[in-house]
């Protein structure tokens, strides 16, 4: 949720005049026409910012500009001022913090120079926000307490109560709780303050209320007790009964997600599911929220339904947090998914049972399916108990010749046992899309993914147990593999498979199934960050001295995914990882000729296109 609260802290003021129409911004402009140089450019600089608040920033641009273009020809120094900031907060919503940066810096030049305290105080505080961003939190408060005293110079009370909301946030993630709290009081304290003035405009009243906003969210943070909790909660109601007088949907949608988030940690999970189920109706009346908050109110909801033993409601909350997230679970809400979806579906499952029931040819494919996945477990104890019979002998042998032997013979009975681990994962795996299939009641699809599948599993079983494999045959394979992921996917990505001309498919031999785990990694991580784009995979083969396979995707690339620390977290691509990497070890230990691995970010490469490359290089002993 800091995440939250971040965003909130400094754009969280683009729902409090959401009611301003494109009408409005219309007859600004008009206006500005009639209007001479020294009124004229201030009309356009206040559409820009009106364009912001809407979120039409390459219309805010294009006014900042024009300003920024008259100041400099006009050597107007306070309007060139005004201009380099509000074009950085125009970059900050675009989450360009190095441009930002840049005319931040630019703008505070000229104030320092000209003594321009309101915009030095600006300046900085945004140079705070952006740094706490990009968690440089020593220079974030370096700046945000720089702020302070031309804040105070210019007697700007408003900009005081932001300056101290942020501050009490990067102070609070610094570790301080203690000062961040002072921080936030202060700034609360100041907006009873202002408010029971009574000399506020409507729309500086909203403002000072979206800030209370922000302060209550960074204070849920702070604490964990309960009786602070319910301190907060009474503090809450108050800016909630201002705010339910007014018209503002957005600071409605948001005091309802503060709500739900302090119900929930109070385990008043009713309370929370209803002030949860309370904002997504108010957002479907705004039409566009942070994808933060929505995020966020998701994960209350799931996370309160699931205590409630309404699993359901839960289970589908969970994959729309899910669907809104844009960075790596941790591991606590990973492990609550989780169990939320293990209950969800064995609540289910009578269900599920009368529904397949209904698909006869769904039902005979399902239970062809299950008979293979039978075969390879009883596979998977013969040749464990192979095993362990082969190491009984091993101590009882004295010659050394005969000890070396069956230990290579164990070597190659566990990789025929890490290949036969690795199917029950394809089998979980194709077991949920038949499940989204049956449930969206999409006989065609059904049919034809199971008909897939069930190729795939028999060309699994016809490979099982072969310590070498045509490349044909592994080419086969995982083209049959990859269509399944195709379909799964909607067909979000495309692939190539390139085989040079030297390279006879037929008399080449490699390891069973060692290619498919990263080519699977490709497709369940490289091809969900394409960024728009459609993802691409390609699998080029060729010969010289070895047979060399690259695995090649167009994603983000291992190092900006952290797809090593996600496979810690989730448990699932460790597992096609870890095995191939054992099977890899021991074919090496018992083969002078070793296979050869090789992971790279493609940006380390200085290649012009992003995604990860993986290269195998086998033996042509084989």
């Amino acid at each position: 949720m800091h995440r939250v609260v971040l965003v909130i802290a400094f754009l969280g003021l683009a729902g409090f005049l959401s009611g301003q129409t494109s009408n409005d911004i219309d007859s600004l402009l008009k206006a500005a026409n009639s209007q001479n140089d020294s009124v004229k450019y201030a009309t356009l600089m206040k559409a820009a910012n009106m364009y912001n608040r809407k979120g039409l920033l390459d219309s805010a641009f294009y006014y900042n500009d024009i300003v920024l273009k008259h100041a400099k020809r006009n050597k107007d120094s306070k309007q060139l001022c005004e201009a380099y900031l509000a074009i950085a907060g125009t970059y900050i919503r675009k989450s360009n913090f190095d441009q930002a940066l840049e005319n931040l810096f630019a703008g505070l030049k000229i104030a320092e120079k000209e003594g321009y305290n309101k915009y030095m105080g600006k300046a900085k505080m945004d140079i705070g926000f952006i740094y706490r961003s990009q968690n440089k939190m020593q220079e974030s408060l370096r700046y945000l307490q720089e702020a302070e005293q031309p804040v105070l110079r210019e007697r700007d009370t408003i900009g005081l109560i932001n300056l101290y909301a942020n501050l009490g946030t990067s102070t609070g993630l610094n570790g301080d709780t203690v000062k961040a709290m002072q921080y936030l009081q202060h700034a609360y304290m100041l907006s009873d303050q202002i408010l029971a003035s009574g000399t506020l405009l409507p729309g500086k009243k909203e403002y000072i209320v979206k800030l209370k906003l922000v302060n209550i969210y960074s204070t849920i943070n702070l604490k964990r007790d309960t009786a602070g909790l319910a301190a907060i909660l009474e503090k809450t109601y108050l800016v909630k009964n201002d705010i339910d007088t007014g018209a503002n949907l957005y600071q409605k949608f948001e005091i309802r997600i503060i709500l739900a988030n302090i119900y929930l940690r109070l385990r008043e999970y009713a309370k929370a599911l209803n002030s949860g189920e309370e904002a997504i109706d108010i957002y479907k009346s705004i039409g566009t929220a942070d994808n933060n908050q929505l995020r966020d109110v998701y994960w209350v909801i799931g996370s309160a339904a699931a205590s409630l033993n309404d699993y359901k409601k839960a289970y589908t909350n969970m994959e729309l947090f899910r669907q809104y997230n844009d960075s790596l679970f941790d591991s606590n809400k990973l492990d609550a998914i989780h169990s939320v979806e293990a209950r969800y579906e064995t609540e289910k499952k009578e269900q599920k049972i009368v529904s397949l029931n209904k698909e006869k040819k769904a039902q005979k494919n399902l239970v062809l399916f299950s008979i293979a996945g039978l075969l390879l477990v009883i596979g998977l104890l013969a040749v464990t108990v192979r095993a362990k019979r082969l190491q009984k002998k091993l101590f009882k042998k004295e010659s050394e010749t005969q000890r070396f032997e069956l230990e290579q013979r164990m070597a190659e009975l566990e990789q025929t046992a890490l290949r036969a681990q690795m199917n029950p994962h394809f089998i979980f795996n194709c077991l949920n899309s038949v499940q989204r299939y049956v449930i969206g009641s999409d006989v065609e699809g059904v049919n034809h993914y199971l008909s897939t599948f069930a190729n795939l599993i028999r060309q699994t079983l016809e490979n099982s147990g072969k310590p070498l494999i045509p490349l044909k045959d592994e080419i086969r394979y995982l083209e049959t593999y990859i269509k399944m992921e195709q379909l799964r996917s909607n067909n979000k990505f495309d692939y190539t498979i390139n085989i040079g001309p030297e390279v006879d498919e037929s008399d080449t031999f490699i390891p069973n199934m060692i290619v498919q785990p990263f080519v699977e990694n490709s497709i369940l991580h490289g091809m969900t960050n394409t960024k728009g784009k459609k993802g691409m995979i390609r699998l080029d083969i060729s010969k010289d001295n070895k047979l060399t396979c690259v695995v090649d995707d167009n994603g983000e690339g291992i190092n900006s995914m952290n797809v090593l620390r996600q496979a810690e977290a989730d448990g699932h691509v460790s597992m096609g990882s870890a095995i191939t990497e054992k099977r890899i070890a021991m074919y090496n230990s018992i083969h002078e000729d070793k296979i050869e691995l090789q992971v790279t970010d493609k940006s380390e490469t200085g290649s012009a296109e992003p995604g990860t490359r993986v290269t195998l290089r086998f033996p042509l002993s084989n």
